[in-house]
């Protein structure tokens, strides 16, 4: 995350590796923004795209890809709700696109 966090007024860490910085502001509203080290979950992905195809031994599942947290966090802010069906496919397409070719895990097309 580009965004300095030095004029937040707290932060605190999760279970999952995320950090939130949150600040309240003089209006009455707050802040928060989600920082989160996203290098090791792109190193795994790169590992499982090399491994094999990404289907399971069985062929009855496939790998598609790893999200970090704050990237699912930045489409929301943006309107897009993965879980709904119109934003989960916004985010296949998002996945099978060159700009996000680091979140994908498996070589298979969506």
């Amino acid at each position: 995350m580009s965004r300095s966090t030095k004029d937040f007024d707290y932060s605190f860490r999760t279970s999952v590796g995320t950090t939130w910085h949150m600040r309240d502001n003089e209006d009455g509203t707050h802040t928060a923004v989600m920082e989160q080290d996203c290098d090791a979950i792109l190193d795994h992905n790169a590992a499982l795209r090399g491994h094999n195809d990404g289907w399971s031994s069985d062929k009855s599942f496939c790998r598609v890809g790893s999200i970090p947290l704050v990237q699912l966090q930045d489409w929301k802010n943006m309107g897009v709700d993965w879980r709904d069906p119109d934003g989960a496919k916004w985010v296949v397409s998002k996945l099978m696109s060159n700009e996000f070719y680091k979140l994908r895990t498996g070589n298979i097309k969506v």
